[in-house]
């Protein structure tokens, strides 16, 4: 399995950090107990405090490279958060996700001497 996270639009709001991550398996996978696919792609957030993830829209395809027939999933109102297994691929994820989307201090403006 292979799995890449898109930061092109990634963003931070808070604590949470929420990316675009894709996988792509070696043979099919179910998704949602019913779909068999070999890539998958999912909007996913990441609290970074609690180091726990929450898929918010899911699209699964039944070929590599996000090709096939495709169904998507999208959660209605506030899925529950899942908290990530220490020295898992989720938590790497979620490691990384947040780190890439830190936001960071505003530079000091310099000073003016009269």
């Amino acid at each position: 399995m292979a799995v890449y996270v898109s930061y092109r639009n990634a963003r931070r709001e808070g604590p949470i950090a929420t990316v675009w991550v894709r996988w792509e398996y070696p043979s099919q996978e179910m998704l949602m107990g019913y779909f068999a696919a070999k890539s998958a792609v999912s909007r996913t957030e990441y609290d970074c405090n609690r180091v726990a993830s929450r898929s918010v829209t899911l699209s699964g395809y039944t070929e590599n490279n996000l090709s096939g027939k495709s169904e998507s999933w999208t959660s209605q109102g506030s899925p529950e958060w899942t908290l990530s297994i220490p020295g898992t691929l989720d938590e790497a994820v979620a490691t990384a996700a947040c780190a890439r989307t830190k936001p960071h201090a505003p530079k000091p403006k310099p000073k003016l001497q009269p």
